[in-house]
């Protein structure tokens, strides 16, 4: 393609004009800047009914316009794990069925959707030279949506010293550890919003980085994202706002318990304090009538709460009898948890065969399989749609495929023996 000349005067504008973009765009894309009305946080409650606020029910997981259309679930084990081969996008001994393929495709998708600075956006990019994507969020946490990215691709065996995709984790790493701000109790990674949630996940994506390489890097800035969430805590309840400084919310804390499990896992300190406070709080939480969240009831699980107690019994039936849910995908993320660790702790299949396989289909029919964003998830119907977009749904609904497969620190086997206070686990050393 041939241009035509254009005027000395008009290439300095051109060129002034591109300097002035950069300059505009280069501070604000990196930043996780402060939540406001209109740009909620997809943790947060989302604008209709949630299953994690608590109602004037007797069960908050029901609802009179939500039937579980997988009560006929055909129960099978999954396939083996192990990632297909990425020319074909099929395992020899796997379908499109299994979920092999959705994973790769999501992970191709993720990919493209990396910024130049190594992040990844819930909202749309402010810069003009990054890969956009349709259906965007709002919320603009960076921090969070790093995390969770980062996570899908640790789940998949990944990791920034071996793999398919060793550049792009290695650069979304390095990202979250150029947004730490350190102070006296730690490192804080929850953004300009502070915004609990995000500090979790971004700590959970460190831990999980760090239990897998071992890598000398991380073990220092792990460490310190972990003690911030001890300094935090609300000594009084035991739990973790939504806010900093704001009153304790259960998926907030849940995420912070996750971040701590998988330091643990991996020979970080975990002070025991702070676990016991937790474990009162998430006790209260299951013992209210009116909310037995699944957030809750999965932290409820990895800080050692037996799955034979009768709170947890009767949580863990309601989520099995509704099934996977259609328009939360955070929900059933925690609710695929809660199932796996409750097969892995009693090595009972009954409730995991059906459940997975209705999870399983659901988001295997539900991925986009064709045109530009093919690989990822996308339903307008989702209680956070507007708040994450198609990142947030891509990310946890890659994350929940990958549970039974357990390349996840977290969701592995090990996961499940004992608890963050179990007795005589503080501190726990390295195993050189």
């Amino acid at each position: 393609m041939k241009y035509g000349r254009l005027p000395h005067i008009a290439w300095l504008g051109a060129i002034a004009l591109g300097i002035a973009l950069l300059t505009t765009t280069s501070g604000s894309y990196t930043r996780c800047v402060a939540l406001g009305q209109d740009q909620a946080d997809p943790f947060g409650p989302p604008k209709t009914a949630d299953p994690f606020t608590p109602v004037e029910d007797d069960d908050p997981f029901d609802s009179a316009d939500d039937e579980n259309p997988f009560d006929s679930a055909v129960e099978t084990e999954p396939l083996a794990p192990g990632l297909p081969d990425r020319g074909t996008g099929l395992s020899d001994r796997g379908s499109w069925k299994s979920g092999e393929v959705a994973r790769p495709l999501s992970l191709d998708w993720l990919v493209k959707k990396q910024a130049g600075d190594g992040s990844w956006s819930f909202a749309e990019s402010e810069n003009p030279f990054e890969d956009t994507y349709s259906n965007p969020g709002k919320c603009p946490s960076r921090c969070g949506a790093t995390g969770l990215a980062l996570l899908a691709f640790l789940g998949a065996g990944q990791t920034h010293q071996e793999g398919q995709f060793q550049r792009t984790i290695d650069e979304g790493l390095k990202y979250l550890l150029d947004q730490f701000k350190s102070g006296p109790h730690g490192a804080n990674l929850c953004g300009e919003g502070d915004r609990m949630v995000w500090h979790g996940i971004a700590t959970l994506a460190l831990c999980e980085a760090y239990a897998m390489t071992r890598d000398p890097a991380l073990e220092n800035s792990a460490q310190r994202a972990l003690d911030f969430i001890a300094a935090v805590q609300d000594k009084r309840s035991g739990g973790w706002p939504a806010r900093l400084g704001g009153k304790p919310s259960p998926v907030a804390s849940a995420c912070q318990i996750l971040a701590m499990k998988s330091g643990h896992m991996g020979y970080l300190k975990v002070n025991p304090k702070t676990v016991r406070r937790a474990a009162r709080y998430f006790d209260a939480e299951l013992s209210n009538d009116r909310t037995e969240m699944v957030a809750g009831l999965l932290a409820r699980m990895l800080i050692g709460g037996e799955t034979s107690e009768p709170a947890m019994r009767r949580a863990v039936r309601r989520i099995v009898k509704r099934g996977p849910v259609e328009n939360d995908v955070v929900h059933n993320y925690f609710a695929h948890q809660v199932i796996h660790y409750k097969r892995l702790r009693e090595s009972d299949k009954s409730q995991w065969i059906p459940w997975y396989s209705a999870m399983r289909e659901q988001l295997v029919d539900s991925q986009i399989g064709d045109g530009d964003e093919r690989g990822s998830w996308w339903n307008p119907r989702d209680v956070r749609a507007r708040q994450g977009g198609r990142l947030l749904q891509t990310a946890l609904s890659t994350l929940t495929l990958e549970v039974y497969y357990g390349h996840l620190p977290i969701y592995s086997s090990k996961s499940a023996e004992g608890g963050l206070k179990s007795p005589g686990s503080y501190p726990m050393s390295p195993k050189r």
